[in-house]
């Protein structure tokens, strides 16, 4: 009768980093996801977890919780989850992988695992991110992150970018008409409207790119003309500079209980574009949600090509 100790357990440094990232390979390739050129980097997990080990690491990377767990049956690895912390809410961000579709099981030890983590840390969600193929709704992850009481998204991110955005014209006349720089008090309410509103991964990404309010960040709001109230918000950063060559993030969110005319919302892109202009950015990109579709196919008329397949977030509260 063969031997079927099961053990999990959290990951050492001296695991075999080349097998977990072989675990997570095979996952990926088995949901179809690969693409040209993707192949295992023979020690990121052992960076991501032990960062004192990888000088290629930025400052920031270093001082990100980050853990990762392994079940082991007889003395082999057989399947990894890693979670990310939050050091703004504190909230996780999964990452699995098996060495078939029949370790799948193992998901729910790990998991439990990763849950008292989060907990620790003062957090109250997990998420997990699955990538959808052109012409795809659904995909095998879903129905086993489902079945451990994630929530889908009902709605896709897709990452978007203009690689030549110093050849960016916009119009000759901005109508600036309800349009505005954001004051303080509107700045501290974009976090909160995206968690609202149930965008809740922009929202994570917001805090974690927005601490604070720095002299490279610039935030617009669209108001209503009648009561003042926001129906949509813009904001971006400069994210890299390497010697003339800037480029900046961005992101809009248009709030779902306005009506807003395709007209408006091109007016308030354009202007968000043209500010970042006048920043001499050389590449812009951003984020962007299906909620408000008219914002994707807009950018994709203002130069702006996808970067990535669709992704769709899933959600489990602690």
């Amino acid at each position: 009768m063969n031997d079927t100790r099961l053990l999990y357990r959290e990951v050492r440094m001296d695991d075999d980093f080349e097998a977990m990232e072989q675990l997570s390979y095979k996952t990926i390739a088995r949901a179809g996801l690969l693409r040209p050129g993707m192949s295992y980097r023979r020690t990121n997990f052992k960076g991501l977890l032990f960062p004192e080990t990888d000088d290629s690491r930025g400052d920031i990377l270093k001082h990100l919780p980050y853990y990762g767990f392994v079940a082991e049956r007889n003395g082999c690895l057989v399947a990894l989850m890693t979670v990310g912390i939050s050091p703004d809410t504190h909230n996780g961000y999964v990452h699995f992988g098996c060495d078939d579709e029949r370790e799948e099981k193992m998901v729910s030890g790990l998991l439990t695992m990763c849950m008292d983590v989060v907990k620790r840390h003062g957090g109250n969600k997990l998420f997990k991110g699955t990538l959808l193929q052109p012409g795809q709704i659904r995909n095998e992850e879903f129905k086993l992150w489902e079945r451990e009481g994630f929530v889908t998204d009902g709605y896709y991110h897709v990452m978007m970018a203009n690689d030549r955005f110093r050849e960016w014209n916009g119009p000759d006349r901005l109508l600036m008409d309800d349009i505005a720089f954001a004051d303080i008090a509107d700045i501290a309410r974009i976090f909160d409207i995206l968690d609202e509103d149930r965008e809740y991964y922009l929202a994570e990404e917001y805090r974690s790119q927005y601490p604070d309010i720095g002299p490279n960040h610039l935030f617009f709001t669209l108001k209503d003309n009648r009561d003042g109230e926001i129906k949509a918000v813009s904001y971006c950063k400069i994210w890299e500079h390497r010697g003339d060559a800037l480029t900046v993030a961005f992101g809009v969110h248009f709030r779902p209980q306005y009506e807003i005319s395709r007209e408006d919302t091109r007016r308030f892109i354009t202007a968000t574009l043209a500010a970042i202009k006048q920043m001499k950015a050389e590449r812009v990109w951003l984020r962007a949600s299906s909620r408000h579709f008219t914002t994707i196919v807009l950018l994709a008329s203002e130069g702006f090509d996808f970067l990535s397949p669709h992704e769709i977030q899933l959600v489990k509260s602690i």
